[in-house]
């Protein structure tokens, strides 16, 4: 897991947290505030298949 964190004067300020479960699965998460007004947002990758370059 990698957390992050971040602060702009006079603009906000928050963290953001990146977890690898496995090969296959990467979980984000994100939340602070933005010119005065929170945020958040989770998502969540997942590998469907092999890449083929």
């Amino acid at each position: 897991m990698v957390t992050v964190q971040y602060s702009c004067p006079s603009l906000g300020y928050g963290y953001t947290q990146v977890r690898f479960e496995n090969p296959e699965l990467v979980q984000l998460e994100t939340q602070g505030i933005e010119n005065g007004l929170p945020f958040n947002f989770e998502a969540e990758g997942r590998r469907l298949g092999r890449c083929h370059g």
